[in-house]
């Protein structure tokens, strides 16, 4: 897990996080074939399209698959190249066409397949989405709305409801979400704005299980475990690394969501780290516990971390 336990904090605030990234630092990762991320991903897009890959009536997304296609073709050079409007996706067998949005197989493959039956506007954003283990979503810096997603793991939101959004309204279900909605419009300026700063966010949460697939009417039913001795094998730390790879010219940021899974017992490593995670919970606030259904699981957690912290 590439998660930095130094981005736990206490006291614990919901606030919008936004830190510089490293200069050189990846946007982005690739998706594994055959890794549990890739088959929940490929299971959305064959089943529930419609759920995963959205986009506003008439929005031309173009600039932004353009920005991605070259922050792409710049951080995985061996995996895809870009000559003139073709990105040339090698590991997926695909060529898309970032003008006329035409997708064409190099090489059949059930990603192909499951690309090639979506509509034809759908197609690069689906194909890009299964070369990487990022959710994707486009930004718009003036509006602050959300224009596409291709988001296959939402973690317990619903993007159908989500897209064409203002951001104040898509974090207005949010618990102790003050800050999140002062920040907002100051917060799509900054992020889709040029020059050489380039920024990131993370966010995390605990769940008891290992799906990554969070949309309400897919996820399955969390059951919370309450054993001491066997916690840290149940319950999972969930984390997402949130970029934003700014459009030129169009005041948009294609906006990268990337998740990552791991058991508590095997996340926790450290006494500092279990330290963290321990002053996080125990300075949630109440509306925050119960809108991350955290209420009979806390102290349960909060036993198993003081046990890591005295051993």
């Amino acid at each position: 897990m590439e998660f930095d336990f130094a981005e736990i904090s206490a006291p614990f605030r919901m606030q919008p996080g936004l830190s510089k990234m490293a200069p050189g630092a990846r946007h982005t990762r690739l998706l594994v074939p055959g890794s549990p991320l890739f088959h929940e991903k490929l299971a959305v897009q064959r089943n529930h399209p419609e759920q995963a890959l959205l986009q506003v009536a008439q929005f031309d997304a173009r600039p932004a698959l353009r920005a991605l296609a070259l922050q792409l073709a710049t951080e995985w050079p061996d995996a895809c190249t870009q000559s003139h409007d073709t990105l040339h996706v090698h590991d997926v067998g695909l060529r898309l066409n970032l003008e006329s949005l035409d997708v064409k197989a190099t090489a059949p493959s059930e990603i192909s397949d499951c690309v090639l039956a979506l509509p034809h506007a759908q197609r690069p954003w689906a194909a890009l989405s299964l070369f990487l283990q990022d959710d994707l979503a486009v930004l718009d810096g003036d509006s602050t709305r959300l224009k596409l997603l291709a988001v296959c793991v939402p973690s317990h939101w619903v993007p159908e409801d989500k897209i064409g959004l203002p951001l104040a309204a898509v974090h207005g279900p949010v618990a102790d979400n003050t800050l999140l909605l002062q920040a907002s419009q100051s917060l799509a300026r900054l992020v889709t704005a040029g020059g050489p700063v380039r920024w990131q966010r993370f966010v995390w949460t605990l769940q008891p299980n290992a799906q990554y697939d969070g949309h309400p009417q897919r996820a399955a039913p969390r059951h919370w475990p309450n054993d001491l001795s066997t916690l840290g094998d149940h319950l999972w730390l969930r984390a997402e690394h949130q970029t934003f790879i700014v459009v030129p010219a169009a005041q948009q940021a294609v906006f990268t969501i990337r998740v990552e899974l791991e058991s508590l017992g095997t996340a926790i490593q450290t006494d500092e780290q279990a330290q963290r995670l321990h002053a996080a919970l125990s300075t949630m606030s109440d509306a925050v516990v119960a809108y991350r259904s955290f209420g009979h699981i806390k102290p349960v957690v909060l036993a198993w971390l003081a046990q890591h912290m005295a051993g």
